[in-house]
Formats: C-alpha cells, sequence, structure tokens
C-alpha cells in the first residue's frame, strides 16, 4: 500500500505523451499520480491536492509554468512544495525566472531520459510501502 500524503505527483504536462509516460514509469514505481493538462488546471489540482513533487511545463496553454511557479510561491503550502521543470526550450530568460522562484530542478526534456527523472524523483520522494 503506498501512503499517499508522501508519494503524490502532480504532473502539469500538456503534451500528452510525455505525460503518459512519465505517469506509467512513476505508477510502476508505486508513486500516486494526478494530471493536469494546462496551467490554470494544474495551479487548482496543487493547491487541493497538496502533491509532493510537482512536474512541471514551461509552455503550456491557459498559465504558463513561470505564472503557475510564481501563483504557487505566494500560496502558503506552496511556498515550499518541491517543483522539478520540464520543458523542450532553453529559455535563459524563462529559466532565470523559474530560479528566482525557487525551482528545485530545471531539466530539458530532449537532453534527459524519462529513467533519470523517476531516478531523480526516487532521490526526493522514496516511496514507503506498507
Amino acid at each position: 500500500m503506498v501512503d499517499e500524503t508522501k508519494s503524490r505527483i502532480l504532473i502539469i504536462e500538456d503534451e500528452d505523451a510525455y505525460g503518459d509516460l512519465l505517469e506509467i514509469k512513476l505508477v510502476r514505481e508505486g508513486y500516486a499520480i494526478s494530471r493536469a493538462r494546462n496551467g490554470k488546471e494544474g495551479l487548482t489540482m496543487a493547491l487541493q491536492e497538496h502533491p509532493r513533487i510537482i512536474l512541471l511545463d514551461l509552455k503550456m496553454p491557459k498559465a504558463d509554468g513561470v505564472e503557475v511557479l510564481k501563483l504557487l510561491r505566494g500560496d502558503s503550502w506552496g511556498k515550499d512544495v518541491e517543483v522539478m521543470i520540464l520543458t523542450n526550450i532553453e529559455d535563459s530568460n524563462q529559466a532565470r525566472e523559474a530560479v528566482e522562484y525557487g525551482v528545485d530542478n530545471y531539466f530539458i526534456k530532449s537532453d534527459l531520459e524519462i529513467k533519470k527523472i523517476v531516478e531523480k524523483i526516487k532521490d526526493l520522494c522514496p516511496v514507503n510501502n506498507i
């Protein structure tokens, strides 16, 4: 049995194929997954569900990742949540903005295998099976 309070991960990603692959890999590792396909939906879910880790894309409809991060960091709970940026762009301005809002990890999707993302998550948030 998974302790969802310690192992829930929210994936905020508008690319379904990439989000699906992340979800499959993380579920196999024992994590509970929530999914949002745009920034507005992702922010709402984050503030309601309080996941342990948020995987956040930067380029999304309805609210980009930096906007979501800014609003998240303005919340009493959201100011401390672990956030990993997953993006296809290497925009130094967006990277700088993300760092200003306390991003814990910033990954370029094309440069990193999903296996490495999963390993990083396992390091940050081990699943406690009971």
